[in-house]
């Protein structure tokens, strides 16, 4: 499956942990990537599916000269958070019949960064 976002390493705001930072990566914000959102959507029509999810912080509908390029960000406050987003939208919610049930995942690298297998989602 491609929908022709992909993870580029930059896009969006990323908080960066300063050295005199405390936070370790367990208390970082879990980053999920959705895809197929279609290209009308807008940010609250984004948001709207995300937002009433327990723990969710932010979410970003990447765009390019004012539309939504088909994929965005979310970012849940703890991994059971984040995996109970992607059990609850993940080939469930539909915002365009056209490109069918929204694709939820962990975003490329948290895996790794987490040190979880993609194998336990």
């Amino acid at each position: 499956w491609d929908d022709g976002c992909a993870w580029l390493k930059g896009i969006g705001p990323q908080p960066q942990a300063h050295p005199s930072s405390h936070t370790t990566m367990a208390e970082e914000a879990i980053k999920l990537f959705v895809g197929r959102v279609p290209k009308e959507a807008s940010e609250h029509d984004f948001a709207s599916v995300f937002t009433g999810l327990q723990g969710c912080q932010e979410t970003i509908l990447l765009k390019k000269d004012g539309t939504s390029k088909g994929c965005g960000f979310v970012k849940f406050g703890t991994l059971g958070q984040a995996i109970g987003a992607i059990r609850a939208v993940n080939g469930q919610v539909v915002m365009s019949e056209t490109l069918g049930p929204l694709k939820v995942s962990l975003a490329s690298g948290e895996d790794a960064r987490l040190g979880i297998p993609v194998e336990m989602l």
